[in-house]
């Protein structure tokens, strides 16, 4: 062999090292990009663990035709176990109502692009339970459900409407044991504002109209009152001043 033709196998040699040495730096390269991306997705798949096992709402995932997908929550706050739900339709698992509002809210959903809001209550475990639910779309095809429960405020609500019910029967069983008696009844707050007043009140003393008329007025304000006949009762009390003149 003579020394053209070794130094064209060495040459040769030489450039196959070059290209060995960038496809090695290429496959190194690519191989951190590949090694970033699987880190970033695995911290993207660990952040969003962490977030759905911080989220106290329950989630539900289901296609356009009502079926479960998949979900994500406390079993205690579900209906049923997920074995009986997961791949099935809402018809199957819920009842005919809130299927039929499920069904309903997810048409909205695709035929507005607007996430949907509604309420609902199911029985679970003998107690009844109520829920907010909020549709969104997922993908093209899918809905999320995320459903919070919000049994503990319904009740509440609940609590208060009885309350304020109670609360005006007794009112206007006041109102109309006062409104009947002969005698004149008055009460003030502390700044000397009516409160209350009767109809003997507002009638015999007072030249109201009504017995609204006087509520949030002193006697210095009040434009039809006979003041100096109403009488001065001393009083004390943290409310304000009340008084029952019987009439004699």
């Amino acid at each position: 062999m003579d020394e053209f033709a070794i130094r064209s196998i060495l040459t040769e040699l030489d450039d196959l090292r070059k290209k060995y040495e960038e496809l090695k730096a290429l496959y190194d390269a690519q191989n951190k990009i590949q090694s970033d991306i699987e880190n970033r997705l695995l911290d993207s798949e660990a952040r969003s663990a962490a977030l759905l096992s911080a989220n106290p709402d329950l989630m539900f995932v289901f296609d356009k035709q009502g079926n479960f997908i998949d979900y994500n929550g406390g079993l205690n706050e579900m209906f049923v176990p997920p074995e009986l739900f997961v791949g099935r339709r809402v018809d199957e698992v819920l009842p005919e109502p809130m299927a039929k509002l499920t069904h309903e809210k997810i048409k909205m959903l695709f035929e507005s692009g607007k996430m949907q809001v509604y309420d609902y209550d199911l029985v679970i475990e003998g107690k009844t339970m109520f829920f907010e639910s909020r549709l969104v779309k997922y993908g093209n095809d899918k809905v999320l459900a995320v459903v919070r429960n919000i049994t503990q405020r319904k009740n509440y609500e609940i609590t208060l409407k009885e309350s304020e019910l109670r609360y005006q029967e007794l009112y206007n069983l006041l109102r109309l044991l006062a409104d009947t008696t002969p005698d004149m009844i008055w009460a003030k707050d502390t700044e000397k504002r009516y409160i209350f007043a009767n109809k003997a009140m507002c009638n015999d003393l007072l030249n109201a109209t009504d017995t609204d008329e006087p509520i949030g007025k002193t006697d210095l304000i009040l434009p039809f009152a006979k003041g100096s006949n109403i009488p001065k009762i001393p009083t004390g009390t943290p409310l304000g001043s009340y008084a029952w003149i019987p009439m004699k």
